[in-house]
């Protein structure tokens, strides 16, 4: 079936859920903490994940060359994050960041992208095939939302487990392991997806989250729209490829086909912000628009950040970010790190919502930043690269830039350290005087990259993670 429409009212989960909570030793106070800005409704959420859209592909990062109207009309009435990440810069670990609430390293999944790279280090062909999806054991923001009483919809991507629906998903559309469709007009061929001859997956998808706005506008709900697009293969419709033929290049970005998959995309978001108005959900629909980690430098440029998709580099794990509440969250731009990750705890805050083990959230609420413009604590942002993306079938890397080592940075306020687990090799950065990362101050501040060092080091060798021992991936 292309759409699974379980409507359970979830009394037995949430039963379930409280026992576990009473016996663990969960107080009222504790409680309490995810309360206290509940002075108001409790808002639908909607979720739009892009993929593989890079930091600056959009008009209100600052690109002229690709148009997109609506979500620069959206990112007025929003905030928007100027230093937002993805929690890795590979969409399968971002997406896990995103829904599990933790970093994929402190989950038991492990992506092929990883096997395939400790494959080629230690030579052990096992490790290829020994990759994993996001256990049912894992807590996803979903099961949260729905717990909390809301109905819940996915159309698109899904990509860590086969089946959504036994992850928290009223409704699926779309989603299986499947990281890309074979083509963008129909036939889909490996999507479980019937439709008419040509037809627009990006559209197509963007239906079906119209129909479950309209039948569940009286009810709360959660509704992540996570497109296929701007992932290969690059197929625009050839209307618009026509028109980014006709404009000229701006800083080397002069590709027609990924512009107008970025523009379909822009359409389609004008198509659900304008349902939102239209059944009066403006003001109690929380948005959130972002991407899932950095472009594909065959593709999409990053100036003026280095490197892209599957580096630990700012390209590859800067993205776009823009979070719209009209009435509760004031419009204004924001040099503030956030994480993917955050997400998570801040939803469960503003919802109502429980998780059965909270300390174990690796993200930070940002509730009170958003609604109140309160400054968060400085926190380490971490991330983890196993380096090989983009390989064919005969394991060939299609991008030489994508074929890096593997290698892991942290982000503590406006310094970053970059380690090569490999090489060893130490970079250190501050952001925010060079942002495209190119003047190494590793000798100028030896105090500072030993600090960072010691927190990467920390995370890294963490209860002997996976096989990076057996591979020399540590310190």
């Amino acid at each position: 079936m292309e759409s699974r429409w379980r409507m359970e009212n979830g009394f037995y989960r949430k039963t379930v859920l409280w026992v576990i909570l009473l016996l663990t030793g969960f107080s009222c106070d504790n409680f309490s903490i995810h309360k206290k800005h509940l002075v108001h409704e409790r808002p639908n959420i909607v979720f739009v994940l892009v993929d593989d859209l890079g930091w600056n592909d959009v008009g209100f990062m600052g690109s002229s060359y690709f148009e997109t109207t609506n979500l620069d009309k959206f990112a007025k009435e929003s905030i928007v994050f100027e230093n937002a990440y993805s929690g890795a810069p590979n969409g399968m670990s971002s997406r896990i960041c995103l829904m599990s609430g933790m970093y994929d390293l402190n989950t038991e999944v492990r992506n092929r992208t990883e096997s395939l790279r400790i494959e080629k280090l230690v030579g052990d062909s096992d490790l290829v095939s020994n990759f994993t999806f996001l256990e049912d054991s894992a807590y996803t923001m979903a099961e949260m939302l729905k717990d909390a009483g809301y109905v819940t919809g996915m159309f698109g991507k899904w990509q860590l487990s086969h089946d959504p629906t036994t992850q928290g998903f009223d409704v699926n559309v779309g989603g299986g392991i499947e990281s890309s469709p074979k083509s963008y007009f129909a036939p889909y061929q490996n999507l479980d997806i019937q439709a008419p001859e040509g037809e627009c997956l990006t559209d197509r998808l963007t239906d079906e989250a119209l129909r479950f706005v309209e039948n569940n506008q009286n009810n709360l709900f959660f509704l992540y729209l996570p497109f296929y697009a701007v992932h290969t293969p690059i197929q625009g419709k050839q209307a618009i490829i026509k028109k980014y033929r006709q404009k000229r290049e701006e800083e080397n970005q002069n590709n027609p086909s990924y512009a107008s998959m970025v523009e379909v995309v822009d359409y389609n978001i004008g198509r659900l912000l304008n349902k939102i108005n239209e059944l009066g959900l403006y003001k109690n629909t929380l948005v959130v628009f972002t991407s899932d980690n950095g472009g594909i430098s065959a593709f999409s440029k990053q100036n003026p950040l280095r490197a892209a998709k599957g580096s630990c580099f700012e390209g590859g794990v800067r993205v776009p970010m823009a979070i719209r509440w009209p009435g509760k969250i004031k419009p204004r731009r924001s040099d503030m790190p956030v994480v993917n990750l955050d997400f998570f705890p801040t939803f469960m805050n503003l919802t109502q919502g429980t998780h059965p083990n909270a300390q174990a959230l690796d993200g930070t609420d940002i509730s009170e930043f958003l609604l109140d413009n309160k400054a968060l604590k400085e926190r380490p942002i971490l991330f983890y690269s196993p380096g090989v993306l983009q390989t064919n079938e005969k394991g060939e890397c299609l991008d030489r830039l994508l074929d890096e080592e593997s290698e892991a940075s942290v982000r503590l306020g406006d310094w970053k350290l970059h380690y090569s687990l490999e090489s060893k090799e130490t970079l250190l950065f501050n952001l925010k005087d060079d942002i495209g990362e190119n003047d190494d101050l590793s000798v100028v501040y030896p105090e500072k990259t030993n600090e960072l060092k010691r927190i990467l080091e920390a995370w890294v060798n963490d209860k002997n993670r996976r096989n990076f021992n057996s591979a020399g991936l540590n310190f």
